[in-house]
């Protein structure tokens, strides 16, 4: 017979993507300010019309609007998307963050020194 074991967030790397689609009320649509994100099509909707963003910024967008409100750390971003066989560079999810508050505004993504990022 199979036992229950524990699984670290560390040793899941990569099944936070498969888990972004949709928000707790299971909303498929959210609005972020002046923004539309549809996590169901993956688009980025603002003023001027679609929003492009590459896999991986839309890979963090998707996470932390599928956790809205909630602070998601360096970390926890860091597992949802890269796999045990990929290097990750020592700031990228900074980076990405970057890049997307470039494309859709500064105020989009609070950062919470010393534990993470987060929308509203």
């Amino acid at each position: 017979m199979w036992g229950s074991r524990s699984i670290s967030p560390r040793s899941r790397r990569g099944s936070g993507l498969m888990c972004a689609g949709a928000t707790a009320a299971g909303a498929t649509e959210v609005g972020l300010g002046a923004l539309r994100v549809d996590l169901a099509g993956r688009r980025v909707y603002g003023p001027g019309g679609e929003v492009r963003l590459t896999a991986r910024e839309w890979a963090v967008l998707a996470l932390l609007v599928a956790a809205r409100g909630r602070v998601q750390s360096r970390a926890m971003l860091e597992d949802a998307l890269y796999s045990f066989d990929e290097e990750i560079a020592g700031n990228a999810v900074e980076v990405y963050v970057s890049r997307l508050r470039g494309k859709l505004g500064a105020d989009v993504i609070e950062t919470r020194r010393g534990l993470g990022y987060l929308v509203r």
